[in-house]
């Protein structure tokens, strides 16, 4: 300031900024809902007035926060407010390599490990390869589940009697035996239906066969024996036939024999027709009776059996006065 002149005089004051002017940060964290509430942290710091204060977030697990800057007031007002954005992150639940489900979450927020066990025809669920986590980490997780193959029973049938039963895998084609050596006689022509790919409710297959020529089949012949009551074989006769068609006897004539007729003789059966088996163990028995023929001697008369042994007979008895 100088002395004062008769013009008067002009002064201009000249501010110098304080180094140590007040400004506010506020720290604001979204909760696992996506909402902010109140300030989580008030932080006071100092600044030269009317120069930009610039303040950088600490990087924060599961975080994200802009850097923020203003204006410092000379009346300490500015106040910088930095936002913590929670971020999200996905929970994925692949089968078999596929995307079955996709859940997403706020970080630290409660998981939901609720889940419809995976359904797939001809197949169960395996599990899980891990648990979900109670809270949301920081990243993104996969949990993997698998499959696995269920069997079911393919059975083979051969005139109706079970010969074969094959587990086979949902899918696939079954594995049939080996059906040509299963009926003697026959040749093996075909599974019906046709093999094919199991189901789950399992596949029953009949073996069809093509009939063989030249099947061997038996005729036994019994003869009753003098005693008229055991019969002895006295013939065996083969032939041939086709398997499955019916061999009959065609009666004979023996002399001295007669055909035993119907189908029961003494407990004995007579098997004059049968089924030729294709393994060749048909056999047909047939049996005749030995007839009795009546012998006269002196007037003594008496039967026997044809080819049976006659008795000397007796010398009759001299009459008194002859020689």
């Amino acid at each position: 300031l100088a002395a004062m002149t008769v013009d008067g005089a002009e002064y201009n004051a000249v501010f110098t900024a304080n180094t140590d002017t007040a400004y506010t940060v506020e720290i604001y964290e979204m909760d696992v809902n996506g909402a902010y509430g109140e300030a989580i942290e008030t932080i006071d710091k100092t600044g030269t007035s009317d120069t930009t204060a610039t303040f950088v977030p600490e990087a924060k697990e599961g975080f994200k926060a802009e850097t923020v800057s203003g204006n410092i007031e000379a009346d300490g007002s500015l106040v910088l407010k930095v936002y913590y954005e929670r971020q999200k992150f996905n929970v994925t639940y692949n089968v078999d390599g596929s995307e079955y489900n996709t859940k997403e979450y706020y970080f630290g927020a409660a998981v939901d490990a609720t889940l419809a066990e995976p359904e797939k025809t001809g197949y169960t669920f395996s599990g899980w390869d891990a648990d979900a986590p109670a809270t949301m980490p920081a990243k993104n997780l996969v949990i993997s589940g698998t499959f696995t193959v269920n069997q079911y029973d393919a059975t083979f049938y051969v005139d109706g009697k079970l010969v074969a039963t094959v587990p086979t895998d949902f899918g696939k084609v079954p594995v049939a035996p080996d059906a040509s050596a299963l009926k003697p006689g026959y040749t093996f022509v075909e599974w019906n239906p046709a093999l094919e790919a199991m189901t789950t409710a399992g596949k029953r297959y009949d073996a069809v066969y093509s009939a063989n020529g030249g099947i061997t089949y038996k005729v036994e012949t019994h003869m009753m024996a003098t005693d008229g009551v055991t019969y002895e074989l006295a013939y065996t006769d083969e032939f041939t036939g086709i398997a499955g068609d019916t061999a009959t006897y065609g009666v004979k004539t023996y002399e001295g024999f007669t055909f035993v007729s119907g189908t029961n003789y003494d407990a004995d059966a007579n098997t004059i027709s049968g089924t030729i088996a294709g393994d060749g163990t048909t056999v047909l028995e047939v049996r005749y009776s030995r007839n009795k023929i009546t012998v006269d001697i002196n007037g003594d008369k008496d039967e026997y059996y044809y080819g049976e042994e006659i008795p000397e007979p007796t010398a009759p008895t001299e009459p008194e006065g002859m020689d």
